[in-house]
């Protein structure tokens, strides 16, 4: 039998509890990889090892949209091509870079 690396476990992990697709390591120990949603798909981001949480997650309107900027992604500063971004509340329709939509998230606005 053979050993397998922990990033390489925890790439696996991701795909068979978490059903997400395509992961793959990043820079600095982290991850990304296409998460399946109810009405959209999303890059997700965290860190190697972190079984409880993601640190980050772009919405895109189809699979296909958020494979494509995976695939393009270097890992750093943000993927192309989002329409949502939850942790911020941005939002761009269409994908459109010039047309961002700034909401931020306050507890204040939910209520």
């Amino acid at each position: 039998m053979t050993d397998v690396p922990p990033d390489l476990a925890f790439l696996q992990w991701l795909i068979d509890v978490n059903r997400y697709l395509r992961p793959r390591p990043l820079p600095g120990g982290h991850w990304a990889a296409i998460m399946p949603m109810i009405f959209t798909h999303a890059i997700g981001t965290g860190r190697i090892g972190d079984y409880f949480g993601i640190e980050n997650s772009w919405c895109y309107e189809s699979r296909e949209e958020a494979e494509a900027a995976l695939e393009a992604w270097s890992g750093s500063g943000e993927p192309d091509g989002w329409i949502r971004h939850p942790p911020s509340g941005r939002r761009r329709p269409s994908g459109d870079l010039e047309a961002l939509i700034e909401r931020p998230y306050s507890s204040e606005a939910a209520r």
